[in-house]
């Protein structure tokens, strides 16, 4: 168990390259109300779509909620999660 403060959890994910995947991505964070703190996307050289999110202070119940909404969207492949506790300042 991670503790919410103080964290940032990254979400992998790996699509198809079409024009409604990265919309339908940030639809599940909307959808529950969360913010995220960098997202980026780019198309790979075997034709496919990565897309990274960051977003910090997650609790650990709603990362893994979001990580298998965002594997029923039928364009997604794969999902990589990850949290990472930051260093107190």
């Amino acid at each position: 168990m991670v503790l919410k403060s103080n964290t940032q959890t990254t979400f992998a994910v790996q699509a198809e390259y079409e024009a409604n995947t990265l919309s339908r991505v940030l639809e599940q964070f909307t959808l529950r109300g969360l913010c995220y703190d960098t997202v980026s996307a780019r198309k790979t050289k075997d034709g496919h779509q990565f897309i990274e999110l960051y977003c910090s202070n997650l609790e650990d119940d709603s990362a893994t909620v979001l990580k298998n909404k965002l594997l029923q969207i039928v364009t997604v492949r794969g999902v990589r999660m990850e949290t990472l506790v930051r260093a107190a300042a």
